[in-house]
């Protein structure tokens, strides 16, 4: 479960048809209501956690006059980190693929909304798959009917939280290249520095 909650989750056993209100462990005082229940079948929505790091709740359920626990309890991991997209012109349409971090959440892209941002306008892009890529989770959407792929940013919403991805523009780009190069610049000068005075002082001696 990621820490900021509004994460579907399903619970299978039997009369799960009666039962009322689940509270979980690590905020008891929040009263949760099923968001569809059969007699085998009952859904609910996470709530969050003020614990940024890993943490364990347990499961419980209001039937008539009795509160019983569920056997399996539900782990909180940090929340997802996406890090970049990049742009690619499929004929009419742009495909957008998302990278993030990879983490033991196993995000689905059922659970995610993309919206590709161009011109202060909201173009919904619509996910298709995820992939596993070296460390990183991969998801990919498409924009249809759009002809130019000059996306600067996209925004992804899961449960209540909403993130914003932007790529880098031309001056923070040229920024960035000169401070690396600046500081390689830095650093050989300390190099030389350094060889010169260990040969002055070895020809001292």
């Amino acid at each position: 479960m990621p820490c900021s909650g509004k994460r579907k989750v399903k619970l299978t056993g039997t009369h799960l048809d009666f039962v009322e209100e689940l509270i979980q462990s690590h905020v008891q005082q929040q009263v949760l209501f099923p968001r569809n229940s059969s007699f085998q079948i009952l859904t609910y929505e996470t709530p969050a956690t003020e614990n940024p790091q890993m943490c364990s709740s347990t499961v419980f359920m209001k039937v008539a006059n009795q509160t019983l626990a569920c056997l399996v309890k539900l782990i909180y991991y940090p929340d997802p980190e996406f890090t970049s997209f990049t742009t690619e012109r499929l004929g009419n349409d742009i495909r957008i693929f998302i990278q993030k971090s990879a983490d033991k959440l196993e995000m689905t892209p059922a659970e995610l909304l993309v919206w590709g941002i161009k011109d202060e306008k909201q173009h919904p892009c619509i996910l298709e798959v995820k992939e596993n890529c070296n460390k990183t989770d991969c998801f990919m959407c498409e924009i249809r009917g759009v002809h130019d792929a000059n996306f600067r940013a996209i925004k992804i919403k899961y449960g209540d939280t909403t993130v914003w991805i932007q790529t880098l523009s031309s001056l923070h780009l040229a920024l960035l290249i000169l401070h690396f190069l600046l500081k390689c610049s830095i650093l050989t000068v300390l190099v030389v520095i350094c060889v010169r005075l260990q040969r002055q002082t070895s020809s001292d001696y």
